[in-house]
């Protein structure tokens, strides 16, 4: 009898965290297995949306998402947004006097992704596959993997971001992926062909999304003329928060007029597209800067924007400008999820096994393959240019049982040479 588990994508993003699931179609398991299609589904959290706020919040005990934006405008000074990216740094955070790494604080997040994904499904889930950055370390995704574990979650595998955005695209070529998040934006080749994802080159850019909003919450306190305000001060926060409605609000329209919360006696602002698109457009201008050289380094064949801040429409006009290739914008702010809930369901099939459809070292190829991909954003550029020889004569060796088994000594020692980059336990 086979062994049958549910697994999940989930992408803890810089402003909001999003869990998809893909299975057979049909919503239960007896449907499910009569279905032939992976969907993906994204999976409402507690309050009925289907993005999570990343903020953590300790107030006697843990509070996340909605409940930690909520003590988070009240002014406490125990609320962790993105605590992801603090990661190996010298962030520490005092819950109730002891002494916490970001780790930690991604942990209760983890923890309530997985059981509005239970409450979703109607059975456990165990297994999961995370979306991280692809300048990831070794050392990074350990300790983000000992999170998940400490979520309840025993099964983890990840992906690097902008493969699983690639993953989601669902077609076959070269990429350009240009993610603007709310925390760091980033560009990264992807090459994809019949499912298999690699990374070519990545780098870390102007972060557009964090500066527009740390701009435009400035402009509207001048605006509403509150002074100078610290960063614990709610009415700052609060904001904060605003500035991101309004973003998105005229990344669709050239006028906003803003109601303010309760914090002055002035009943409405008028905000202008392009008042606030000035205080960025540097930043704009260098992403796209960033984006046309390496557009013509790699020659891909389409750009994909990924993240909620691709959507101000300056920074599509200067990208259209400078390098003018055909737009494909799969669902900017799912399809890291999504992609992460793809490579997971194909986890699963692959777990499973489908007598009959591979031979034995055509399931072997394929396997190593997978493999290839999860250890590829650790290694060093001389040994992904092995690994790229490696995959590209898999393509043509998977029914070459004495070829396969050369092959599977070298991913092997290249597994090797990663493991010996992890911390010792």
């Amino acid at each position: 009898m086979k062994t049958v588990f549910d697994a999940v994508g989930i992408d803890i993003g810089g402003r909001n965290a999003r869990c998809v699931y893909a299975g057979k179609s049909g919503k239960t398991r007896k449907e499910e297995k009569k279905g032939k299609n992976s969907y993906p589904v994204i999976i409402p959290n507690r309050w009925g949306e289907i993005s999570t706020p990343s903020f953590t919040g300790w107030n006697g005990d843990w509070v996340v998402g909605e409940d930690a934006v909520r003590l988070f405008l009240l002014g406490s000074n125990s609320v962790w947004e993105s605590a992801k990216r603090k990661i190996e740094t010298d962030f520490t955070a005092v819950c109730g006097g002891a002494r916490l790494q970001a780790q930690n604080i991604i942990t209760p997040l983890l923890n309530a992704l997985r059981e509005d994904a239970e409450a979703f499904l109607g059975r456990f889930v165990s297994s999961c596959v995370l979306a991280v950055p692809a300048y990831f370390s070794p050392t990074q995704r350990e300790l983000l993997t000992a999170a998940a574990e400490a979520a309840g979650i025993t099964s983890v595998r990840m992906i690097s971001e902008p493969v699983a955005a690639a993953l989601a695209f669902g077609r076959d070529g070269r990429f350009l992926i240009l993610d603007c998040g709310a925390s760091q934006s980033s560009i990264s080749v992807v090459e994809s062909y019949d499912g298999i994802c690699r990374l070519l080159e990545t780098s870390e850019s102007a972060n557009i999304g964090g500066d527009l909003d740390l701009a435009m919450a400035g402009w509207l306190g001048e605006r509403l003329r509150l002074g100078h305000m610290p960063e614990n001060d709610s009415r700052r926060r609060a904001l904060l928060l605003e500035a991101e409605a309004i973003k998105i609000a005229l990344s669709s329209c050239h006028t906003y007029d803003w109601k303010p919360p309760a914090l002055s006696n002035i009943p409405v602002l008028q905000v202008e597209r392009e008042e606030l698109e000035r205080t960025v457009r540097f930043s704009i201008k260098r992403i796209t800067n960033m984006a046309g050289r390496l557009w013509e380094k790699h020659r891909p064949e389409y750009l994909l924007l990924v993240g909620g801040a691709c959507r101000i429409p300056l920074l599509r006009d200067l990208l259209e400008q400078e390098i003018a290739p055909e737009f494909f914008n799969f669902c900017a702010e799912e399809s890291i999820a999504t992609g992460a809930a793809l490579h997971a369901f194909a986890g699963q099939e692959r777990h499973l096994g489908e007598p009959g459809k591979l031979s034995v070292t055509g399931r072997r190829a394929r396997d190593l393959k997978m493999r290839l991909v999860l250890i590829e954003p650790s290694l060093s550029q001389a040994q992904r240019e092995r690994l790229h020889l490696m995959v590209s004569k898999l393509e043509n060796l998977e029914n070459d049982a004495s070829s396969i088994e050369i092959l599977e000594g070298i991913v092997k020692g290249l597994e090797a040479e990663f493991s010996q980059k992890k911390p010792a336990s």
